[in-house]
């Protein structure tokens, strides 16, 4: 059987440091990333070892790492079984089960695994990494086995991986498009000719270096963060602004956004709590706080929420549903109208303790704007956020709804009818 499996260097550090449990692979496009996982996991089928790999998507999952193993297995004479229903590979007495990013907690309930390869690990959310690294518990397994397997991250969100590289310096092996001695020099030429030798995307694409970006149209970057010495905080400014965003269906989490004019003094979050629970919430953080205003999303289950409120003279609090019509004709909705305005007073001073507040400033850093067909300003889909960090933007929704509070205050109609009927009691009307 002639079977060409000839290894670059760092494709065999990689295999050779097998006993290792951790390994973080960053290289360039081309230097052989897939195919050096796919031997990975087809060596601990063979030995019989449950396994679990992670891809950014479902689509790569399948057509991508799956597809290398099976047919480098194949080659191999294994015979290799693919579940496409199941997601899973089998080669000799062992499996692998895959997952992707996309549905970042569906890998819950697998146990008894002994290893992880994760593709493109950098662009893959932390929950996900998590969820997937808990999975770990193989019988007789001294350590975790972790095999991340990356291009450099292009985009935000990735902060934990940066974190990981940064606690084990001695895990990481890097690669370039050059370590590869089995391209041909014709694809060389094309990638140099497309990046630009010496630009920041031929340092990412072809050297696999770490190079900082944001999305270029997103609503906030992370430069856009101003520190607290350049700021005018102070937890002292009064009066105080409420954001809530209520947990609803297929959704996990209330949060709620505390804010002064300087900056954000609080941001809370809860698990799925019914609507009773959720009013008794409100109420006491208005009473407690003594807060000027609020607004909370009226979408879904949050009407039940508002009807229970909306006569408490003591809570002063908005009804919104993002998708409702925006005060100004450049926006397509309210929601995109808001989060435009809100990163304007960011940009402008507003505080956010960007260590205190990492899931914040993750969900405002993969909130993009773009001018639609009807050249309006749009804001992303909840959706698409969450298929990039693996839940919904809903702190950065509460904040939102905060900033909408200060920067349009109401008056609170139940609140100023019950003070003209003490007024008229007294003879004052």
């Amino acid at each position: 059987m002639d079977i060409d499996c000839r290894l670059s260097v760092p494709q065999t550090e990689f295999l050779r440091r097998d006993e290792d449990p951790l390994l973080i692979w960053q290289a360039g496009v081309g230097s052989g990333k897939t195919f050096t996982c796919s031997l990975y996991l087809i060596k601990h089928m063979l030995e019989g070892h449950r396994m679990v790999a992670g891809c950014l998507t479902h689509s790569a999952l399948m057509k991508t790492l799956f597809s290398q193993c099976f047919d480098l297995a194949w080659k191999f004479g294994l015979n290799p079984v693919i579940n496409k229903q199941d997601k899973t590979l089998k080669v000799g007495t062992g499996i692998t089960y895959g997952y992707s990013n996309e549905a970042p907690n569906d890998v819950l309930g697998l146990s008894n695994i002994y290893g992880l390869v994760l593709d493109e690990a950098s662009r893959c959310c932390e929950a996900f990494y998590n969820n997937l690294s808990d999975r770990l518990r193989g019988e007789g397994l001294d350590a975790p086995h972790k095999r991340l397997i990356t291009s450099p991250c292009t985009e935000p969100g990735s902060e934990w991986y940066a974190e990981l590289k940064r606690k084990h310096p001695e895990s990481i092996i890097r690669a370039t498009l050059y370590s590869n001695p089995f391209v041909s020099l014709e694809y060389i030429k094309e990638l140099e000719d497309r990046y630009g030798i010496g630009s920041q995307l031929y340092r990412q694409q072809v050297l696999g270096e770490d190079i900082a970006s944001d999305y270029l149209n997103a609503i906030v970057r992370a430069t856009d963060f101003v520190d607290k010495e350049n700021s005018r905080f102070s937890y002292l400014t009064k009066p105080l602004y409420y954001g809530v965003d209520l947990a609803g269906s297929g959704r996990d989490l209330t949060a709620s956004a505390l804010i002064n004019e300087t900056g954000l003094l609080n941001i809370k979050t809860l698990h799925k709590i019914d609507t009773i629970a959720q009013k008794n919430m409100i109420i006491e953080d208005f009473e407690v706080d003594n807060i000027q205003g609020g607004a909370l999303d009226a979408g879904g289950l949050g009407v039940g929420v508002y009807d229970n409120i909306k006569h408490n003279p003591r809570v002063n609090i908005e009804a919104v549903n993002f998708a409702q019509a925006p005060s100004k004709d450049m926006y397509l909705n309210i929601r995109s109208e808001m989060y435009c305005e809100a990163a304007q007073v960011i940009k402008d001073g507003f505080y956010i303790d960007t260590s205190a507040n990492k899931e914040l400033v993750e969900e405002l850093r993969n909130t993009q704007v773009f001018v639609n067909e009807k050249n309006k300003l749009q804001i992303i889909a909840k959706e698409d956020i969450r298929k990039r960090i693996g839940r919904s933007p809903d702190r950065a929704d509460a904040l939102v709804l905060a900033i909408h509070a200060m920067l349009h205050p109401r008056t609170n109609s139940s609140a100023a009818a019950v003070g003209n009927k003490v007024l008229a009691a007294l003879g004052y009307v």
